[in-house]
């Protein structure tokens, strides 16, 4: 259970966001990055000249330099006041903001803008390039700097090849369940949470913990909010198999999994970013994808219905005796091996 704590811990803490912390949301235009700056109200303190209780634009701008001159730089240029609609709320401030920074393959980003004797501080940003693709960086008071790569991403084999990319719902519906269905880590990892065995009642936990929890990142993933290499993924992934297979063989006997939901739930989230390679190779992602991202996710719940319709008659007909549950123990060992395997030497494609 602590380490189930801990992996919760360390996938809510991606997507924090405290009133502390700073959201830029940009889009790329012709010649320029625009969009809004979402900051802590305190940032502006002593701002207020006529003490009102409201910032002014005029207010604005007259400590905008101030603030910006090396507090935030794209491309090493400090930002221009825009001409949207200022919004203040209780604790924080959302201007419209513009860089002048013509498209190019790579940019650098740099904040600075941090509260004093606050700590955990984040900017997360977020850019959108004129193809309609979403990238996040995330930056903080000890990694205030980071760069972007804009470069398109190289057209996949599979298009080269002549394979024609689906463009309706029902074409990313079969791409789903194709994908679920060749994605031998992913069901490994659901046969070593239903192996245990058990009652209806805890499969519909478990695959539904685990539909949610991917379908949750995988959302976020293709809507540029959440980006993790899948360097760190696919190990993520191989050793999520193992970790479920060190807890189902000890419920095996038993045929009870006590948290076993919330094992598909926590590792789920890993394996959503996984599903979002698919999409991000077909230069699928930002709003564009809303119909890709539904019939695809669709496809891989119901792939992975199907493969547990067919394991469901084997798995009960192996709970009769204690052979069978020295085989489902055999089986379980297996499978939290292979995990180990793909972590040490990699994930099958």
């Amino acid at each position: 259970m602590r380490l189930l704590l801990v992996c919760w811990w360390l996938t809510c803490s991606v997507w924090a966001h405290g009133i502390d912390d700073a959201l830029l949301v940009l889009k790329q235009e012709q010649q320029s990055w625009a969009g809004t700056w979402r900051t802590p109200l305190q940032l502006w303190e002593g701002c207020d000249r006529d003490q009102d209780g409201q910032l002014s634009r005029q207010e604005i701008s007259q400590n905008w330099e101030r603030l910006t001159r090396t507090g935030i730089l794209l491309q090493g240029q400090p930002p221009v006041l825009g001409q949207g609609e200022i919004q203040q709320g209780p604790a924080q401030l959302t201007i419209p903001i513009e860089f002048s920074v013509p498209p190019q393959a790579q940019i650098d980003f740099e904040y600075h803008l941090y509260l004093p004797k606050v700590a955990n501080q984040q900017c997360l940003a977020v850019f959108t390039s004129n193809l309609g693709s979403s990238s996040t960086l995330l930056l903080t008071e000890e990694s205030p700097f980071q760069s972007l790569n804009l470069t398109p991403a190289p057209v996949p084999a599979a298009v080269r090849d002549g394979e024609q990319r689906p463009d309706t719902l029902a074409g990313f519906f079969q791409l789903g369940v194709k994908h679920i269905l060749t994605g031998w880590d992913h069901l490994l990892f659901l046969f070593t949470l239903v192996i245990v065995g058990g009652s209806i009642w805890r499969w519909v936990q478990v695959i539904t913990a685990f539909s949610v929890s991917h379908s949750i990142s995988l959302a976020l993933a293709v809507f540029g909010v959440v980006h993790l290499s899948p360097d760190i993924i696919e190990p993520i992934i191989a050793i999520s198999i193992t970790v479920s297979a060190i807890f189902s063989f000890r419920g095996v006997p038993g045929q009870r999994l006590h948290g076993g939901w919330i094992l598909a739930f926590v590792f789920g989230l890993i394996h959503g970013l996984g599903f979002a390679g698919v999409l991000a190779e077909l230069q699928l992602s930002g709003r564009q994808a809303l119909v890709p991202l539904v019939g695809f996710n669709l496809g891989v719940e119901a792939g992975q219905l199907a493969v547990a319709a067919v394991l469901l008659p084997v798995i009960r007909l192996l709970s009769r005796n204690d052979q069978g549950t020295k085989a489902r123990q055999l089986l379980t060992a297996l499978a939290g091996l292979m995990g180990l395997y793909w972590f040490a030497f990699g994930t099958p494609a």
